[in-house]
């Protein structure tokens, strides 16, 4: 998750080395951080301040201490943040057990198949088709939305914020045909809980864990 602090363009060297002193009062949305900031917004990674990021809430305003300099993510060189929306699919099987998912494998890590959306179609749409894309799949049906996760990174002189809407979904298909183009090297179904352990993002992990008792299956 990822929390917004207005600056002052002269205080991001001072911030940059030293964090910012408290109480702080964090902002979960860019695009009201957008509209209250003046100068500068400071993007933060709540999953680094405490342990307490867990239950921070997914809207609102949060009011922290202390922000140590390692928990902001677009100093050194000041990027701007600029909002990114995606979609991707949980693609859940039963077995009796626990269910398993359908994980794609590029650039070294453990996925789920998620992009950006297109201009002119809708969450739904994009996350339908994003999976079909990168795991070559026709037979695929929504069950339900699963929440959002939220994380960022540097891009083109800006700090991407992306918000990734998922869905749990289904499907009678067995064979696949991942994504080349996207680097997508496999397409494989996984244990819920292997799934947790092996997915190389934070972010989606939180949500894994999260999500699981909300599973129509």
């Amino acid at each position: 998750m990822l929390f917004f602090y207005c600056a002052r363009a002269d205080d991001l060297p001072h911030i940059a080395r030293h964090g910012i002193a408290g109480p702080v009062n964090l902002l979960s949305s860019l695009d009201e951080a957008v509209a209250t900031c003046g100068e500068r917004i400071v993007v933060i990674d709540a999953y680094a301040l405490t342990k307490r990021a867990e239950g921070f809430p997914n809207q609102g305003a949060m009011e922290s201490n202390f922000i140590p300099a390692a928990a902001i993510r677009n100093l050194e060189p000041y990027l701007p943040p600029k909002p990114v929306l995606a979609a991707g699919g949980f693609v859940v099987r039963p077995t009796g057990g626990e269910p398993e998912l359908i994980m794609i494998y590029r650039r070294g890590l453990w996925d789920i198949p998620k992009g950006k959306m297109d201009p002119g179609e809708t969450i739904a749409q994009c996350a339908v088709r994003e999976v079909r894309e990168e795991v070559g799949i026709l037979d695929l049906e929504v069950v339900q939305e699963l929440g959002a996760t939220y994380h960022g990174y540097p891009r083109s002189e800006k700090y991407s914020v992306k918000t990734t809407y998922w869905y749990q979904m289904t499907t009678q298909q067995e064979t696949f045909v991942p994504q080349a183009e996207e680097g997508i090297e496999r397409v494989a179904w996984m244990p819920w809980g292997e799934a947790i352990e092996k997915v190389g993002f934070e972010s989606f992990r939180r949500h894994l864990m999260r999500v699981r008792p909300m599973l129509r299956i």
